[in-house]
């Protein structure tokens, strides 16, 4: 009887590991922000482009997946959130967006893969994963401009495990558009 009930036990466990499932959406990060003008008005179109841009990282070559220093443009949710892929995602991230407040006007958003959020560093066969620091800058008629850095704590996982996408807030961000 002890034998019947450890196999029925070690079949039960077995079974509830394979049933497990994956966010569709893990090792995925965004970075949103929220842009407005010198008063406080929402910009809807801006005139110029904003990027993430990964401030320089001395390994961004050796980046296993994501080789280079990253830089990412900012565009409407619709676009780089939930046209990123198509398939699952696509469907699933037009349905979470439902209820965030960075599906208005004004919002922009970058989504990060897992090889764009740290880089990943391979030695000996084994990675070393080393976060990548970011900065929002805006290419202007007279070249770049830097409005702000990313704090780690607004590059947010998209993984629903980490709770609904409401939870995601923006960077506010003043244009400074010429």
């Amino acid at each position: 009887m002890k034998k019947i009930i450890t196999v029925f036990i070690a079949a039960l466990l077995f079974a509830t590991q394979l049933s497990a499932q994956h966010c569709p959406f893990d090792g995925g990060h965004i970075v949103v922000i929220k842009l407005t003008d010198a008063h406080g008005n929402v910009i809807t179109l801006p005139d110029s482009t904003l990027f993430l841009t990964e401030i320089p990282n001395p390994l961004a070559d050796s980046c296993t997946y994501a080789e280079g220093q990253l830089n990412r443009p900012f565009d409407r949710p619709e676009k780089n959130l939930v046209k990123k892929y198509q398939g699952s995602w696509e469907y699933r991230a037009a349905l979470y967006l439902e209820d965030c407040v960075f599906k208005e006007p004004g919002y922009f958003v970058v989504v990060l893969n897992q090889a764009q959020r740290r880089c990943m560093v391979e030695r000996n066969n084994e990675f070393t994963y080393l976060d990548r620091h970011f900065e929002i800058r805006q290419q202007t008629k007279s070249g770049t401009k830097l409005l702000a850095t990313v704090p780690m704590d607004k590059i947010y996982p998209l993984c629903t495990a980490n709770g609904k996408w409401s939870r995601i807030k923006a960077i506010e961000i003043q244009s400074t558009e010429e």
